[in-house]
């Protein structure tokens, strides 16, 4: 059942992958020390769980209609 829904996923790892790229921005911008850079700056925690969530969900939708796309294109080619 579980290897099923994997392939509805296909774009989940890109997703993941951006997210991570988003932490360690978050990260690498973040305040640390006590002088303050004119680059460094402070994203607020909910602002970046709304980043999270809302890349995971794109990358789950994106992932759902290709695999809908691609199965209705089969069944017209099928008939």
């Amino acid at each position: 059942m579980l290897a099923g829904a994997i392939q509805y996923f296909r774009y989940l790892k890109i997703g993941l992958s951006v997210v991570l790229v988003f932490i360690g921005g978050k990260m690498l911008l973040a305040p640390h020390g006590e002088t303050h850079r004119w680059f460094q700056v402070e994203i607020q925690t909910g602002v970046s769980l709304l980043v999270v969530a809302a890349i995971i969900a794109t990358s789950i939708l994106l992932s759902i209609t290709a695999t809908r796309r691609e199965q209705r294109a089969a069944q017209g080619r099928a008939k």
